[in-house]
C-alpha cells in the first residue's frame, strides 16, 4: 500500500521546462551555439547541465567553457524566477492528498533555489520533506535522493509513489524500488518515460484511486 507520494519539482509542481529551454538557449547563444528543441530534448533531458553542455559542444564542434555557460544560464534563470507559477492542477491535487499521504519533494535543483521557489509558489506547507539531490552523494539518475526522502518520512521505498517528468527522474525512482508515475510535460514524449509504471498526461489524472491501483 502506498503511504507517501514524492514529487519532482521542475516540470511537475511548476511548469518550468520552457523557461529552462529559453535560458539555456540564451546562454549558449553567447558562445556561438544555437540550441534547438530537438537537441535539447535528445541531449539535455536525461542528465544534468554539465553532461548536456559537453555533449552539445561535441556535436556542434565548439569547445564550451562549461562553468561560464552554467553561470550565465543561472543568471538568466534567476532573472525570470518571478514568472514561475504552480502547474495547472497542482494545488487541487496536493490539497486532496495531504491528509491521506505523506507528501515530499525530491528535486535535482540546488537547495537554495529550490527553497526559494517553494516559498515563492506557496507550495512549501504541503510537504513534510523537501530535499535537493545536490545534498546527496549522487544526484538523479541515482536513487539516493528518493531513498533519503523515504527514510526521513519513515516509510519503506515500496510504500512510495514518485511523480516524475524526466528520463533521469523516472530512472531514479525505479532504482529506488518505488512506484513511478511518468508525467507528460514540457518536451517529453511517451517513449522517453517508458520505464515508468504508469504514464499520465496531466496531474488531473492522478488521484487516490490511481495512486493505489
Amino acid at each position: 500500500m502506498i503511504k507517501a507520494v514524492i514529487f519532482d519539482f521542475d516540470g511537475v509542481l511548476v511548469d518550468s521546462e520552457r523557461l529552462h529551454f529559453k535560458t539555456h538557449k540564451r546562454a549558449l547563444k553567447k558562445f556561438g551555439v544555437d540550441l534547438n528543441v530537438g537537441d535539447y530534448r535528445k541531449l539535455g533531458m536525461a542528465k544534468g547541465s554539465r553532461s548536456f553542455y559537453r555533449k552539445l559542444g561535441e556535436k556542434c564542434g565548439v569547445d564550451l567553457d562549461i562553468e561560464r555557460v552554467q553561470e550565465l544560464r543561472h543568471k538568466y534563470f534567476v532573472e525570470l524566477i518571478e514568472s514561475i507559477k504552480p502547474a495547472i492542477g497542482v494545488v487541487d491535487l496536493l490539497d486532496s492528498l495531504k491528509d491521506k499521504y505523506k507528501l515530499a519533494v525530491a528535486s535535482r535543483m540546488g537547495p537554495k533555489t529550490l527553497k526559494e521557489l517553494m516559498e515563492k509558489t506557496g507550495l512549501k506547507d504541503f510537504f513534510r520533506v523537501i530535499m535537493s539531490g545536490a545534498d546527496c552523494r549522487r544526484n538523479k539518475p541515482w536513487p539516493d535522493v528518493y531513498l533519503a526522502v523515504a527514510e526521513k518520512l519513515g516509510v519503506q521505498p515500496e510504500e512510495c509513489a514518485v511523480v516524475e517528468d524526466s528520463i533521469s527522474g523516472v530512472g531514479a525512482g525505479k532504482k529506488a524500488g518505488m512506484k513511478v508515475f511518468g508525467l507528460m510535460s514540457g518536451f517529453m514524449r511517451k517513449e522517453d518515460l517508458k520505464e515508468a509504471d504508469v504514464i499520465v498526461n496531466s496531474l488531473e489524472e492522478l488521484n487516490d484511486e490511481v495512486i493505489n491501483s
